[in-house]
């Protein structure tokens, strides 16, 4: 069996745990705003919840109700803020540059994905948010040279999770299609189901992937002996 043409690869908690690099850079966030609007940490907490929440029903599944600067632009209107601008680009620049200095590969993803380009094939990248902040994280992980291509739900007009990327990525790669592997945590992740295979990534999950039917796996350097196996 040939290696897979393309590897579809998801970018938050599959290559990096999201949640070990968003608390810290949250709670800060929030400490620095209920200094800056002389409110409890309770409160501003709360606030920035339903702040979110509303951006969310608003907007759906777009890169946009992802911005943290909307869920804060949102939050100071609460508070008769809404000219305070550099409040809330001061802020969402705070939690980033701290979100980025929490936020560590998972071992054996950088030996993936030199393998899987030095064999030849090539590595997309497919994930929801603003380019600039993703962007940001592969240069931050410094494996933005190991990647051929990447598409947000920023340009292509919607999450994973309303079909748009994998539209506009069948576009790009002029095929309905395309063969290879599909890397991510979640359902939607599995991009052209009906020429790829899916491995999902699961910490709490045994290795039980295999190059014929795909499955979860917890290691990269799992994966990365089956990639190997096959010429």
């Amino acid at each position: 069996m040939n290696k897979p043409e393309y590897i579809f690869l998801d970018l938050d908690d599959t290559l990096y745990n999201y949640k070990k690099a968003h608390l810290p850079a949250y709670s800060k966030m929030i400490e620095q705003l209920s200094r800056e609007l002389d409110l409890s940490i309770p409160e501003v907490e709360l606030a920035f919840s339903e702040s979110k929440s509303e951006v969310k029903n608003r907007l759906g599944a777009t890169s946009s109700s992802h911005s943290r600067l909307l869920y804060l632009a949102e939050l100071l209107k609460k508070f008769q803020l809404a000219n305070k601008l550099e409040i809330a680009m001061n802020l969402e620049n705070f939690y980033w540059r701290t979100f980025l200095m929490n936020a560590e590969l998972y071992a054996g993803v950088i030996e993936f994905l030199t393998t899987v380009r030095l064999h030849g094939s090539k590595i997309v990248i497919v994930t929801d948010l603003q380019n600039s902040i993703q962007y940001r994280k592969l240069n931050w992980f410094g494996i933005a040279p190991l990647i051929d291509l990447v598409v947000t739900s920023e340009e292509a007009g919607g999450d994973k999770n309303s079909g748009r990327p994998e539209a506009y990525l069948a576009s790009l790669l002029d095929s309905i299609s395309p063969a290879g592997w599909c890397v991510g945590d979640m359902p939607w992740d599995h991009l052209f189901e009906k020429s790829t295979k899916f491995f999902q990534f699961d910490e709490s999950s045994p290795d039980l992937a295999s190059f014929e039917t795909g499955g979860k796996f917890r290691n990269f350097n799992f994966i990365t002996n089956i990639y190997e196996s096959y010429q």
